[in-house]
């Protein structure tokens, strides 16, 4: 059972790293079962054994790209608050290296609103968690300034990665420090006379 088990995965593996190669040249409009399981080296009913369609296969790895970014991008986030920066350049790198190309593809070149959006989510609710609030808890002006801060956040990074990581990571952390800082400031005193209140 265990070895039908991962050859299975194997399968889905070889079917998303095809489409992912074939999405870094063509649109998904473009790309079609054939394309990927000749791509693949799988029987084009083996495709239709995993997925329905082509957007089934799109919406599965974008689900693992988004669980990629709430695995490592919560415990970063959490530094990034704390100020914690120090031995963040290795996690980064790492990071960045297991998933370059689904990064790359699914923020930088051809960013999905959907992903980005999860992403976003991921960042305010760590944010926010810091000091026990929810974002339906925050005044209208404290969700704009997080609206700006997490698409910020997301927008650096797409830079960096845009302009070949040529920043180090510890001044990228900074430059995002920078950008959360103000927020920061703001939210904790919006806490702090909230709990008094």
């Amino acid at each position: 059972k265990e070895k039908k088990e991962k050859k299975m995965e194997s399968t889905k593996q070889k079917l998303k790293d095809a489409f992912i190669k074939l999405y870094e040249e063509k649109s998904t409009r473009q790309i079609t079962i054939k394309d990927i399981s000749e791509t693949a080296n799988i029987y084009r009913g083996t495709f239709y054994y995993y997925y329905d369609d082509i957007y089934a296969l799109y919406d599965d790895i974008q689900n693992d790209v988004i669980s990629i970014a709430k695995n490592n991008i919560l415990p970063l986030v959490m530094n990034l608050i704390s100020g914690n920066m120090a031995g963040q350049a290795p996690l980064v790198s790492s990071l960045y290296g297991e998933y370059e190309n689904i990064i790359r593809l699914f923020i930088v070149e051809k960013p999905d609103s959907k992903t980005i959006n999860e992403i976003k989510k991921v960042i305010s609710h760590t944010v926010l968690s810091k000091f026990n609030l929810s974002e339906e808890q925050l005044p209208d002006e404290l969700r704009y300034m997080l609206e700006f801060v997490s698409s910020g956040q997301i927008s650096v990074i797409g830079l960096w990665i845009t302009e070949g990581r040529s920043l180090e990571v510890e001044k990228l952390f900074q430059v995002m420090r920078i950008n959360l800082s103000g927020f920061l400031k703001f939210v904790s005193s919006f806490a702090s006379s909230n709990s008094m209140g």
